[in-house]
């Protein structure tokens, strides 16, 4: 029956997962038979994967949960693209890096130090890896690449060398170059107090399988001091838990265990290549692939009946003629249907966003019908005011205010579903996005950006499609489409968001090939039979792209959306709105009035 969940010849030949699947009878594919479509399959991807769609390599529909361990140059590149820290020991020396054991002692230092100067202490050091060569290579050798290695990457042997034998030389090397690893050298077992111009870091480890982190727990130096309100709701878990979910997804991972650093002025960064399972994990391990097969069973089982329902939450700013934001909160209540955000301005929490949450609905017009309506009410609010004000959105219309329309589904959130997402909702979109948009990425709008709701997830990824009501029925409509049909469509597109020139071209907003992407994605979703239900909401929108639309995020949205606005933005090029009477997008070929 489509729906199990397999385990791949590589995963099931030893190791945590080995023992995972052996206490949960989970077939072999190869040995107890082949997937079929809709069914998953748990396994390592060995070498490159070169971002090949996820299904290679298995018969169409069949999800492949790849767990690669380390890291590569490609890797690196695609969490800094989408905004993901990384620790600069790392990048840079990916080839000395990869594949290696990252609990190795002083692997860090020993790598970063023949990589920058193999001299014949050091060399030495690495071969034998005893405290005393290495203290011996610091010593003779203290050069800027081995001072650095100490300073930055305190692993065992050299903590050791440091905390525990603190010759002359040694210490001289950490006070000439403070780093965030500085305090735990000079008070193991304890962050310390870091010099006033760095901040002190922390290394932790987290495993994750399928967009959830399970467990966040302290490693290396002071490795058993946690806060104690530790496994509740602390700020600097759930950062480490984001960091952990978005690297490996970034890097088109499904499970894997990431090292992070975090910093004292709160900062996280990736600080090692990523590893498998572990051992002292398998409880939560075993929890978590039981959860996710019973999950992949039920949606096997009810998928097609479930009723998909749509909701949303789109921002927009307010903006008085001489360029100035005015704070929404001055009109709409906090948690309206009509209402503002929150936002921190200046280091101070304020709410300067407007934002509308609509009822779901089961289709686009639905929603739609659900906007306009609090757009209308919005109005009301608003007017007593009497100044002529300009109601914006897009990706970030003015500087510094990155707004979103993000999507709600009442489904689990799975990374195949996100991977389709990003391919048909986010691609699109940008490809018909106002340059402004490109300022708001990667720090919002990254790929595969979610957040976990009681009705099932919220995709928060896209900008606000308020700009241009074409835009946002499209964007309605590939959601719903892509939650009917992922598996197809994740086959049939190729998932364009996980290249390297898709990802390239989204984050750096190559609209030519976006636009490109864009349309393949549209050839692709027209041959899933369910397309049909959703064209009407689809097409023009496509078509207006095609002709090279693009949406103004200066042009005030009420006319779009057929309210009166009392000031007009200026005119100018094609931008999309849908309510000049013209055809496509705007008054112009090149425009996207209704986008």
């Amino acid at each position: 029956m489509a729906g199990r969940l397999w385990i791949d010849e590589d995963a099931a030949d030893g190791g945590v997962l080995a023992v995972v699947a052996r206490r949960l009878s989970l077939p072999i594919a190869g040995r107890d038979g082949w997937p079929e479509a809709g069914d998953a399959v748990i396994g390592f991807r060995r070498g490159r994967r070169e971002r090949e769609p996820a299904e290679k390599g298995y018969a169409p529909g069949v999800w492949l949960l790849d767990g690669r361990p380390g890291l590569d140059r490609g890797d690196i590149a695609q969490m800094l693209m989408a905004g993901v820290r990384v620790d600069p020991a790392l990048d840079g020396e990916l080839s000395v890096v990869s594949g290696l054991d990252r609990h190795a002692p002083s692997s860090d230092v020993a790598r970063k130090v023949v990589a920058e100067r193999p001299s014949e202490p050091v060399r030495k050091a690495v071969a034998e890896r005893p405290s005393e060569p290495v203290r011996k290579a610091v010593a003779e050798r203290p050069s800027e690449p081995v001072r650095k290695a100490v300073a930055e990457r305190a692993y065992e042997s050299a903590r050791k060398a440091v905390a525990e034998r603190p010759y002359e030389p040694v210490r001289n090397v950490v006070p000439e170059r403070p780093s965030p690893c500085a305090p735990l050298i000079a008070s193991p077992g304890r962050s310390g107090s870091a010099p006033s111009n760095v901040p002190a870091f922390r290394l932790f480890e987290v495993p994750v399988f399928h967009l959830r982190a399970l467990t966040v727990r302290r490693i290396g130096q002071g490795a058993g001091l946690l806060p104690a309100d530790w496994d509740g709701p602390h700020p600097l878990r759930r950062r480490l838990e984001t960091a952990a979910v978005r690297a490996l997804y970034a890097t088109g991972r499904d499970f894997g265990t990431v090292t992070l650093a975090a910093s004292d002025d709160g900062a996280v960064r990736v600080a090692g290549p990523f590893g498998e399972p572990e051992e002292r994990d398998l409880p939560l391990w075993l929890e978590a692939v039981g959860a996710f097969r019973s999950e992949l069973a039920e949606e096997a089982e009810t998928g097609r009946r479930r009723e998909l329902l749509i909701g949303a939450d789109p921002e927009f700013l307010l903006v008085a003629p001489d360029g100035r934001v005015v704070s929404a909160s001055r009109f709409f209540p906090r948690d309206g249907a009509a209402g503002s955000d929150a936002l921190r301005v200046r280091g101070q929490l304020r709410c300067p966003v407007a934002e509308l949450r609509p009822d779901p609905a089961s289709d686009p017009d639905g929603l739609m019908r659900g906007i306009r309506g609090l757009m209308r009410r919005a109005e009301l609010l608003a007017a007593p005011d009497g100044r002529p004000l300009r109601w914006l959105a897009g990706g970030m219309p003015v500087p510094g205010f990155a707004l979103g329309g993000h999507i709600h589904l009442n489904v689990p959130p799975n990374a195949r579903l996100l991977r389709v997402l990003d391919s048909c909702v986010a691609l699109p979109l940008a490809a018909a996005e106002d340059e402004r948009g490109v300022r708001r990425r990667p720090r919002y709008g990254a790929l595969g950006d979610f957040r976990v709701k009681r009705h099932g997830f919220e995709y928060r990824t896209p900008p606000s499609w308020l700009v241009s009501p074409l835009a946002a029925q499209a964007a309605f409509a590939a959601a719903l489409l892509a939650a009917r049909h992922t598996s197809e469509l994740a086959l049939l597109t190729g998932l364009p968001s996980e290249t390297e020139a898709g990802r390239r071209a989204y984050y750096e907003g190559d609209r030519d090939t976006l636009r490109a992407m864009a349309l393949r994605v549209h050839d692709a979703m027209r041959r899933v039979p369910g397309y049909a239900m959703y064209r009407r909401w689809l097409a023009p929108f496509f078509a207006a792209v095609e002709r090279g639309a693009v949406w103004r995020e200066d042009a005030d949205i009420r006319p779009k959306w057929g309210l009166p606005a009392r000031e007009n933005a200026a005119g100018g090029d094609a931008h999309v709105d849908g309510t000049a009477g013209t055809a496509g997008l705007g008054a112009s070929p090149a425009s996207l009035r209704s986008v």
